[in-house]
């Protein structure tokens, strides 16, 4: 089956948004380097904060592509952290709103704690802040 295919579409998403999704899709494919994690390959590196580190990543049983948000190695060992993660995960996968993006899953494969997400294509909140204030 294609990837184009098997990639959702999503009633916020744009169809210029929509049609970088399905480049990636065309252009991306993984590797035998590509890091894997509980059904994912990981493609790419998007964003790193203070908790969590984001990659692109295409779900390999459903041929689609996800944001996958990976707690990071030194709050994954405090416990009540990950469990806070986790927790909210949990609560932002029981919403539905055009402007909140949908959980996917939950993924703790026991060195990883992670959530697969809608994988929207656009501008980092930096950069729209950024041109904001020029404004």
């Amino acid at each position: 089956s294609s990837t184009l295919q098997a990639l959702p579409s999503s009633a916020g998403r744009s169809a210029s948004q929509t049609t970088a999704v399905r480049v990636l899709a065309t252009l991306l494919k993984p590797d035998a380097g590509t890091a894997r994690v509980a059904g994912y390959d990981v493609v790419r590196e998007v964003g790193r904060g203070g908790m969590a580190m984001v990659y692109l990543a295409r779900q390999t049983d459903l041929d689609r592509f996800v944001a996958l948000k990976e707690l990071a190695a030194f709050h994954a060992s405090d416990a009540a952290f990950a469990q806070r993660f986790l927790r909210e995960s949990r609560v932002a996968g029981s919403l539905s709103h055009p402007n909140i993006v949908t959980v996917y899953d939950v993924v703790e494969d026991g060195t990883t704690t992670a959530v697969a997400m809608e994988f929207v294509e656009g501008q980092t909140l930096a950069s729209i802040l950024a041109i904001t204030r020029l404004m």
